[in-house]
């Protein structure tokens, strides 16, 4: 059985392979780094079993830069930002200086923190993929469930503005413009089918309070820095967000919320779950669960899940299916983690 130290290893060297895959080069620097950095790789051991490590430990140093620690490394983070060249060696001994100097207290946030990302661009696959199974499925008013919902701001995907270079949907007014691309043949061409949601909720371990400084400052800890497209629709879902009231969040494990949220919902109903990179936090034997609670719950109610990413590159789009206790599905397409393009079958 390996190590503990091996384990970590391997999880910075997988996440330098994505990092290189999304082009995130710091990250991919700083990981294949610390994969061999037994000093650093010592402060992740307080992580729960299920959670992304280099995401929790990235995430805790940036969490404490923006919350006003003093540092070189913090000068390296604005340069990124302001896409100014680094240099990856002398970072990495910035980084490496930082997390020895406050070592207690990014232990202390990785143990108390969860991976709550929330990327409104990667409403840019959401709203085709809502689309196409309204049509498909002549769907005009369903009630939307959604599984890791974090702060809650993919639950408005309809509300957003959408830009993909040759074509635009959505409302022009919007506060919250998402640029992303198709790769291929539009998902949206000829499509005019029209819905309406019912109702919103968001299932989360611990949902993103928005009203909360140091929950939204967590919630920025977690973009990558090079992302700072990312960052800017991030603020800006956050702020139409606030000024609405228009879903619910609950606290809990999805397995034990969603029976009773779909038993609130009225029989003979629609109901869109959906989750998005999330599933990698999910036990084989969860998965299996959830699988079984859709099944069960599709004997009253017509229920449609969307799962994306989170257990493969390029993150699959896949519609599950499930009416009457049986289900089937259907892979729909590929997409960026990032909401930058997606391609569909």
């Amino acid at each position: 059985m390996p190590s503990n130290t091996d384990l970590l290893r391997d999880k910075f060297v997988d996440f330098a392979d994505e990092c290189e895959i999304l082009f995130a080069p710091m990250y991919q620097y700083f990981s294949e780094r610390v994969a061999a950095d037994g000093e650093l790789k010592s402060i992740c051991s307080v992580v729960e079993k299920g959670q992304p490590v280099p995401n929790l430990f990235f995430g805790a140093i940036r969490f404490h830069l923006l919350s006003g620690l003093t540092h070189s490394l913090g000068d390296i983070y604005k340069k990124i930002q302001n896409g100014q060249p680094v240099d990856y060696e002398y970072a990495y001994r910035q980084l490496h200086s930082f997390c020895l100097d406050n070592a207690g207290l990014i232990r202390q946030t990785m143990s108390e923190k969860l991976v709550q990302t929330n990327v409104p661009a990667r409403c840019s696959y959401l709203m085709p993929a809502f689309s196409k199974m309204c049509e498909r499925f002549n769907i005009v008013n369903f009630h939307v469930v959604e599984i890791g919902a974090s702060a809650g701001l993919n639950l408005l995907w309809d509300h957003y503005y959408y830009d993909y270079s040759d074509e635009t949907h959505g409302n022009p007014l919007s506060p919250v413009h998402i640029k992303s691309a198709f790769k291929g043949e539009s998902p949206l061409a000829g499509r005019s089918h029209t819905y309406q949601v019912a109702s919103r909720t968001g299932i989360d371990l611990n949902p993103i309070n928005l009203s909360d400084p140091k929950d939204l400052l967590w919630l920025r800890s977690l973009v990558w820095p090079e992302r700072i497209e990312e960052e800017k629709v991030l603020l800006s879902a956050v702020d139409y967000a606030l000024n609405s009231n228009l879903y619910e969040l609950k606290k809990g494990n999805a397995i034990s919320l969603l029976p009773m949220l779909l038993n609130d919902i009225p029989p003979q109903s629609n109901v869109f779950l959906f989750d998005t990179h999330v599933m990698n936090q999910f036990s084989i034997d969860d998965r299996a669960e959830l699988d079984r609670i859709i099944l069960a719950g599709s004997k009253q109610r017509d229920i449609y899940r969307i799962s994306v990413g989170g257990l493969s590159i390029p993150a699959e789009i896949r519609l599950t299916v499930a009416k009457s206790g049986k289900t089937f599905q259907i892979l729909m397409g590929y997409s960026d983690a990032h909401g930058l393009w997606s391609e569909w079958l």
